[in-house]
């Protein structure tokens, strides 16, 4: 009788392909994390009566205020244009 050698179980066997998709799911990840940066709108501070202006004109699509300091009459505010 022959005697049948069995390779021990365990181990990591990927496929090339599997290992291909993977390094490409990397990349793009990599690659959006660099790119964030280029494609949002660099914010700019605005006197209050310049964005009184834009918000009576509707051009504001979104605001947020922020109170800094409890003692400011005017808390510290942010918007997209």
């Amino acid at each position: 009788m022959a005697a049948t050698i069995k390779k021990p179980s365990g181990g990591f066997n990927l496929p090339v392909s599997g290992l291909l998709v993977w390094t490409v799911i990397i990349a793009v990840m990599v690659g959006l994390f660099f790119m964030k940066g280029r494609y949002s709108t660099p914010s700019k501070e605005i006197q209050q009566p310049e964005f009184l202006a834009k918000f009576a004109s509707n051009e504001v699509a979104n605001a947020t205020i922020v109170s800094t300091n409890k003692r400011c009459p005017l808390p510290r505010s942010t918007a997209i244009f």
